[in-house]
Parts: structure tokens; sequence; C-alpha cells
């Protein structure tokens, strides 16, 4: 007898639980909606930046020197490895690529050693692929 009241009452709270179940309204302010709206253009923007990582092959002190070592780490470097000049006062300094996560970096690090072995990773702010 005990179970069967035990039984019941258990099937008595779920079926109350089931059918207590409602609709969930709230109402959100205009700032709140604008301030999401303007994240989200942020968010998809093209000058989205994210903390990242590129490899750093080296330095040069002026513009000439710069593109001359720039042209040979391209020329050293698979393709898709292609590096960019960045001045960065008062030196010009090449990087190769631009990684979201540390692995990536680690990969195209081994890859830059070979011929550079004076090459290191950096954390820095880079633009987020989309």
């Amino acid at each position: 007898m005990k179970r069967l009241v035990i039984f019941l009452s258990i099937l008595f709270i779920i079926n109350s639980s089931l059918s207590a179940q409602g609709k969930i309204v709230y109402h959100e302010e205009n700032s709140v909606k604008t301030a999401l709206s303007n994240r989200e253009k942020i968010r998809t923007s093209d000058d989205f930046v994210i903390m990242g990582y590129r490899v750093f092959v080296g330095m040069k002190p002026n513009r000439t020197e710069a593109n001359e070592f720039l042209k040979e780490v391209n020329k050293n470097l698979i393709p898709e490895l292609s590096a960019q000049l960045v001045f960065d006062e008062p030196n010009f300094k090449i990087y190769v690529g631009s990684f979201p996560t540390s692995a990536e970096a680690d990969a195209t690090l081994a890859k830059v050693k070979k011929h550079y072995p004076y090459a290191r990773k950096l954390k820095m702010p880079i633009k987020a692929h989309r």
C-alpha cells in the first residue's frame, strides 16, 4: 500500500510539473538592443582584432635593407608563408603569418627556423580571419 501511495505521489508531481510549463516573456530596452547591434557590427567587420600570434623573423634599421631582407625571406620560405614588413619605430620588422592559436604559430615557427634560427613566436593583436 505504501508503494502505491508513493508511486501515485511521484506520478502526480511529474504530471503537475509537465503541465506547469509556461511561456517566458522579456522586454529589452532600446539601449540594450543598440549595444548588441553595435557589438555584432564590430565583430563582423573586417578590422576586428583579436590576440593571436605572428612569427618574428628579424628587423632592419632602414627601409632599403628591410625590403631586401623581405625579398630574401619570401624567396626562402614556401609561398603560403608570405612575409610582411611592418614599420615599428625606429625599425622595420619582418613577420610571417597571422595565427589565432599558438599551435599554428609553432608549426610555422618550426619551418621558419630552418632558414632563420633566431626567429621567434610573438603574441600580439592580429586581424581576425573570417
